[in-house]
C-alpha cells in the first residue's frame, strides 16, 4: 500500500533537485579542467570525492537523520550479500563475454590500462557509487509513493540526466536509460544492491576497454 506524506514528499523533491543540480554544476566545472589533466590518480581521486561528498554522504545522512533508519539496511547493502555477489558476478561475466564476442576480442585500451591502473579502478568503483543513490535510495524512496515501474522510470531518468553533460549522444542517453530500467528490475528481484553494483562495474569496464 502506497503511503503519502506531503512533508516527506516535499523534502525528497527539494533534496533530489538540489543534489542533481549540484552534481551537474560540478560535472560542468570539472570538464573545464579535466582536459588538461592526464594523471590517472588525480582523475580517480576527483571522481571518488565527487560521488562520496555529493551523493553517498548526503544519502546516508538523509536516511540516518530524517528517516531514522539504518542506511546499510535500507540500501540493501547488508541483505542477500553472498547471493547478490554471486548473481552479480555471473551476470557481469556473461555481459563481459558478450561484449568481447561482439567486438571480436579486440581490446583497444590494453596498452592504456597497463600504463595507469587508476583508470580501471575508476570504472570499478563507479558501479556501487552510482547504484547507492539511484537504485538504493531514489528508486526505493519513489516506490513509497508510486508503483515500481513508475519509480524505476523516474530514478532511471535521473540516472540518465547525470550523463547529459558527459561525452554521450542522444542514442547513448537512451541506452543509459534502458540500462537504468534493467538495473532497477534486477535490484527489485534480487533485493541486493551488491548484485546491481557488480553488474554495473563490469558493464562499464567492458564498454570502456573496447572503445
Amino acid at each position: 500500500m502506497l503511503k503519502y506524506n506531503k512533508s516527506q514528499i516535499r523534502t525528497l523533491i527539494i533534496f533530489s533537485v538540489f543534489q542533481i543540480l549540484i552534481a551537474l554544476v560540478f560535472i560542468k566545472l570539472s570538464k573545464c579542467y579535466s582536459m588538461a589533466i592526464e594523471n590517472g590518480f588525480v582523475v580517480f581521486f576527483s571522481a571518488l570525492c565527487f560521488y562520496i561528498f555529493i551523493f553517498i554522504i548526503p544519502v546516508m545522512l538523509y536516511l540516518k537523520i530524517l528517516d531514522k533508519v539504518n542506511p546499510f539496511t535500507y540500501l540493501k547493502l547488508n541483505h542477500n550479500i553472498l547471493s547478490g555477489i554471486f548473481k552479480g558476478i555471473f551476470i557481469g561475466v556473461l555481459i563481459f563475454i558478450f561484449v568481447l564476442l561482439k567486438n571480436k576480442f579486440q581490446i583497444y585500451r590494453y596498452a592504456y590500462v597497463k600504463q595507469d591502473i587508476f583508470y580501471i579502478l575508476g570504472r570499478v568503483i563507479v558501479g556501487p557509487l552510482e547504484e547507492i543513490p539511484f537504485r538504493g535510495f531514489y528508486m526505493q524512496k519513489f516506490s513509497k509513493y508510486m508503483s515500481f515501474w513508475k519509480s524505476n522510470i523516474l530514478s532511471s531518468m535521473l540516472f540518465s540526466i547525470m550523463h547529459v553533460l558527459g561525452q554521450v549522444n542522444f542514442e547513448s542517453l537512451i541506452l543509459i536509460f534502458i540500462i537504468g530500467l534493467w538495473m532497477g528490475y534486477i535490484f527489485k528481484e534480487t533485493q541486493s544492491l551488491w548484485c546491481v553494483s557488480i553488474i554495473h562495474s563490469i558493464y562499464d569496464l567492458s564498454i570502456w576497454i573496447i572503445l
